[in-house]
């Protein structure tokens, strides 16, 4: 089993972070999905590598739902 370091956590949280704010501003639908399915890898990713626990995963993925629940509702 592979053995991850704090900065290793801390860079995947960050990314997590960044792809949850691309979902905004995406200017196609399929570009909303898109960066909401990167942002939820993120997270299942630092849920695997013990970074976040159970509550701060579903605190984030609550974000990801509904940065893509805003952004999907401006293109319709």
């Amino acid at each position: 089993m592979a053995t991850f370091t704090h900065t290793d956590k801390q860079r995947a949280l960050n990314n997590a972070h960044q792809e949850i704010a691309r979902i905004e501003g995406q200017d196609t639908p399929n570009r909303v999905e898109l960066m909401a399915e990167r942002a939820r890898g993120y997270l299942e990713a630092l849920t695997i590598m013990g970074a976040i626990s159970a509550a701060q995963y579903a605190q984030l993925l609550g974000e990801v739902d509904e940065a893509e629940r805003v952004e999907s509702s401006a293109h319709s």
